[in-house]
């Protein structure tokens, strides 16, 4: 469904697609505590993909009815989906999936050699990191389809300017989310809360790899302007090497 979400996106219409997503998270959320509150336990991971697969296909057929029946009724010559739009998606799932591979896959190898109170603690402060880099990778999104259109008009410096100006304001909002969040660990350090995380030092080391990992998040979008993804063959090669 994403393609779809983009289209909109890129027409201009960013609130809209931001208030499809926002939907989606909040119920979601929802409906992963629903399931793990009914027993679903390891089910519920599933749960919140699949509800966003659902909103997005309600939000499609119910308020962008035409979107589809115009691509649908394109001519070849005019929107070819295999050539303009599948070409690059399958290489932004591999990269996805690689990603996901890569900041990820510590939490189950810990659970499975160390015991479950470790990996609850690095998914936990795994969660809270990628969160505070989501919050700030926003500095990226917003300005998408600007980048886009200055691809398709050329304009190289416009495109360059946007990106680093916003990559900029990504870096600062991170490192100011992440020494609100060093800070609070020392103020809670007697608290009970800080015991689901992990240790002040390694809550450090894996703030710089998230910082590291939203860079090159934001590289990669700024590549996708040009519908190119160089990066999947880098990304493959970090998930076999974290698999390994």
């Amino acid at each position: 469904m994403l393609p779809f979400q983009a289209i909109v996106e890129g027409s201009g219409e960013i609130k809209e697609v931001y208030l499809v997503r926002i939907v989606q998270g909040v119920c979601g959320s929802i409906f992963c505590w629903v399931t793990i509150v009914s027993g679903g336990y390891l089910w519920a991971a599933g749960v919140i993909p699949f509800i966003g697969f659902c909103i997005s296909v309600i939000w499609l057929f119910l308020w962008r009815p035409s979107l589809l029946s115009s691509i649908l009724a394109l001519k070849e010559n005019q929107f070819n989906w295999r050539s303009q739009v599948w070409s690059l998606q399958w290489r932004v799932g591999v990269s996805w999936i690689s990603m996901f591979l890569m900041s990820q896959l510590a939490t189950p190898i810990l659970f499975y050699f160390r015991d479950a109170v470790v990996a609850g603690q690095i998914g936990l402060t795994l969660t809270i990191a990628h969160m505070i880099g989501i919050f700030s990778q926003s500095w990226i999104a917003r300005d998408i389809p600007l980048m886009s259109m200055a691809v398709a008009r050329k304009d190289w410096v416009a495109l360059n300017t946007i990106f680093i100006n916003n990559l900029r304001s990504m870096i600062i909002v991170f490192l100011g989310c992440s020494a609100i969040l060093l800070l609070a660990y020392f103020l809670l350090a007697d608290s009970i809360y800080i015991q689901r995380i992990l240790p002040f030092w390694q809550v450090f080391g894996l703030l710089l790899f998230v910082l590291i990992f939203q860079i090159c998040a934001a590289l990669s979008v700024y590549l996708r302007s040009f519908r190119r993804e160089p990066l999947m063959c880098p990304y493959i090669i970090g998930a076999i090497a974290a698999l390994s």
